[in-house]
């Protein structure tokens, strides 16, 4: 009579219990959460300073920070962008395919810096005549 173990199975071909081994990816996916989270409250909080740059400017032909649409663009696109990067990250990461885990993790950091970007060109498009 065959006996049934509990577990999976390792490298060589035995079953360890349930439990033991690949705790790692629990702390590798908390950590990346964490840090991707908090990089992009920062960024929510930071970018929308972008705004400020519009100080020295005196007609809206200076450039598109001048204008308002600029100045709302420097603090929407943080404030609309980061929470549906994290939403969209954050279930990604906690999906059960490798692959889309990895690619997640990639896609939020470059979103991340894609916002900051675009809001940094719009903030630096001051040009006085």
């Amino acid at each position: 009579m065959t006996t049934r173990t509990a577990g999976r199975r390792d490298a060589v071909g035995g079953t360890r219990a349930p439990g033991t081994g690949g705790g790692g990816r629990g702390v590798l996916t908390a950590s990346a959460l964490v840090v991707l989270w908090v990089a992009t409250g920062l960024l929510m909080l930071v970018l929308p300073l972008g705004a400020m740059g519009s100080d020295p400017c005196g007609s809206a032909a200076d450039g598109l920070i001048c204008t308002t649409r600029g100045q709302a663009l420097c603090w929407r696109i943080p404030w609309f962008g980061g929470p549906v990067l994290a939403v969209a990250g954050t279930a990604a990461i906690l999906a059960r395919v490798r692959a889309v885990r990895y690619g997640a993790v990639l896609a939020w950091a470059v979103g991340l810096v894609v916002m900051a970007v675009w809001v940094w060109e719009i903030a630096s498009s001051y040009r006085p005549r």
